[in-house]
């Protein structure tokens, strides 16, 4: 009885089996008949799933190379299915026959039939292996075609595994991998993970920072990988999470929004973070006691400023040293991104405050109605001597414009502080007066308590679409 080997492969799911495995099953079942024929002994089965012919660093490929080169007699038959299960690219599948031929004394092409002893083998080898490739340019083909499809038409995720955070239905839509979506533990350990690196990063964590929290919470990413600068970049990066379709097919890219896709994102939120991290210098260290975007006094509620070693609020005349509050500031981040920070006493605190600051906008809206009656008596007085009136008008607009300027501050904070507002700003007003005093956009804010030297994180409820999913 003679000795032989079996090399299977398969790249994609069959359309007639179940998954890859079965399709390596049929390719065995069909040549161990031909051994049952030929009476030939399998000393030997190798098979490579989920690989590409068009390369030769398989595996199993490899290892059987190894294992014919290592024999120390020749092999008498290795069996292949067919051509295109050596592989589907002509030059590699000619320098294959030709190494293998060293090791065995015969080479079968089950399903064709063929073997090296026959006459015109080379010509039927190249002749097969030109096939080869065309079939897989039209397999690639109408995979894109379909999957053009699916993304452009339907606007449905068509990616091999749902990103992480995600679970797909069956209609192919996306939804975040809550309890209420899937009863699935790494799932919806997945979402944490993406959850935490948003937050960490509008929290200004570094990236090699993120990775570190990441390893020690979370372990290894999905794929069995250890996490890095690069996997917390493709995450922030990934549009997917602002309910964003793109990616490249064949070549062309795209970028379309899906109603199929739960957004984790809002589009502020999106925008931000886009912005940040397209414009991050590398290798830039970030500076020593940098504050937040926006930090306010919690006594006063008014924006805290950064003189030298200090950190003080100008209205209050109270200060606080940068250093002492930079590690409270990370202790606080750290134990909200861990789910272990509460903040009872300053909601308990704004909640208070609340009532103040309606009634502060209340105040100084009527102060502005003052002096607008002030600017028409001005008008009306100094008419006949144009420098004083000119002086004058000007002098009652720069009053009019602070004012302005502070009901909107205060505003934003009600939207910020409690998701909502006293007075509706038109986008006239936003665009003539601008919002550089304080931007909605901001992710987050701290408040600092000069009484008792700490602070408190206070998350803008827009960071996460809807509400934050902590």
């Amino acid at each position: 009885m003679r000795r032989g080997i079996q090399y299977s492969r398969k790249s994609t799911n069959p359309r007639d089996f179940l998954d890859e495995k079965e399709g390596i099953k049929y390719q065995e079942q069909v040549m161990d008949e031909y051994c049952i024929k030929h009476n030939i002994e399998i000393i030997a089965r190798y098979s490579d799933v989920g690989y590409s012919g068009v390369h030769t660093q398989r595996p199993e490929l490899l290892e059987m190379l190894d294992f014919l080169k290592k024999s120390e007699e020749k092999i008498d038959v290795l069996l292949f299915f067919s051509v295109d299960r050596l592989g589907r690219d002509l030059r590699n599948n000619i320098n294959l026959a030709l190494k293998i031929s060293g090791f065995v004394n015969k080479i079968v092409f089950v399903s064709e039939g063929i073997t090296n002893n026959y006459e015109h083998f080379k010509l039927f080898l190249i002749l097969k292996s030109i096939v080869a490739e065309e079939e897989r340019i039209n397999i690639i083909t109408r995979l894109a075609g379909g999957r053009r499809t699916k993304v452009m038409n339907r606007k449905i995720y068509s990616g091999n595994k749902a990103p992480l955070g995600y679970v797909q239905k069956k209609d192919g839509s996306l939804k975040l991998a809550s309890l209420d979506e899937t009863k699935d533990l790494t799932d919806i350990i997945g979402l944490e993970a993406v959850n935490y690196i948003f937050l960490a990063y509008l929290s200004n964590q570094s990236l090699s920072q993120i990775a570190k929290d990441l390893r020690r919470k979370f372990g290894l990413t999905r794929m069995g990988k250890v996490w890095d600068k690069n996997s917390v970049a493709y995450i922030l990066r990934n549009d997917i999470y602002a309910g964003i379709l793109s990616g490249k097919i064949s070549g062309e890219e795209y970028t379309i929004p899906s109603g199929n896709i739960e957004p984790l994102l809002s589009m502020v939120t999106y925008q931000f973070v886009k912005t940040k991290i397209s414009n991050s210098v590398k290798g830039r260290k970030p500076k020593k006691n940098t504050l937040p975007q926006l930090s306010i006094c919690i006594q006063c509620l008014k924006p805290v400023v950064l003189i030298g070693e200090e950190i003080s609020c100008p209205s209050c005349r109270k200060s606080i040293n940068a250093e002492l509050l930079s590690k409270s500031i990370k202790k606080k981040l750290v134990e909200h991104l861990f789910g272990n920070y509460t903040s009872d006493i300053v909601n308990r605190y704004l909640m208070n405050e609340r009532t103040n600051l309606f009634f502060r906008i209340q105040n100084l809206k009527e102060k502005v109605k003052d002096l607008e009656g002030t600017q028409l008596l001005i008008e009306s007085m100094f008419k006949d001597d144009p420098k004083e009136l000119k002086l004058l008008l000007s002098y009652n607009k720069d009053e009019i414009r602070n004012l302005e300027r502070e009901i909107r501050e205060i505003n934003h904070f009600l939207e910020f502080l409690y998701g909502e507002k006293a007075i509706d700003l038109n986008e006239e007003d936003v665009l003539i007066k601008g919002r550089n005093d304080l931007s909605l956009d901001l992710p987050h804010l701290l408040l600092i308590d000069f009484n008792l030297r700490d602070v408190y994180i206070k998350f803008h409820p827009c960071v996460f679409e809807g509400k934050t999913k902590r």
